[in-house]
């Protein structure tokens, strides 16, 4: 896992996220605090191309939930997983 500045480990804290180590899609419904933790921005995309053909910034800067001074990216999987799941919908 990447390091986090001290400013978004509390942030995590004081909302009552919980941090999933293993970044890997599923359809069943996550919690609404889970977040994964990527260590660039570009990691985040990849994630992403890993499930779907076509990736668009804007859609997937939706799951978002915070940035990290040092690069990391911080995002929902409940939402990192909605947006797959209908990506993969209107490729078919």
């Amino acid at each position: 896992m990447c390091k986090l500045d001290l400013r978004t480990k509390v942030f995590l804290f004081i909302t009552g996220a919980t941090i999933e180590k293993e970044k890997k899609y599923t359809k069943n419904e996550a919690r609404s605090n889970v977040v994964y933790i990527f260590s660039s921005y570009d990691e985040f995309q990849n994630y992403f191309s890993k499930y779907v053909k076509d990736v668009k910034e804007d859609e997937i800067d939706l799951s978002i939930y915070a940035k990290s001074k040092t690069g990391a990216i911080v995002a929902f999987k409940g939402l990192c997983d909605m947006i797959i799941t209908k990506k993969r919908l209107q490729e078919y």
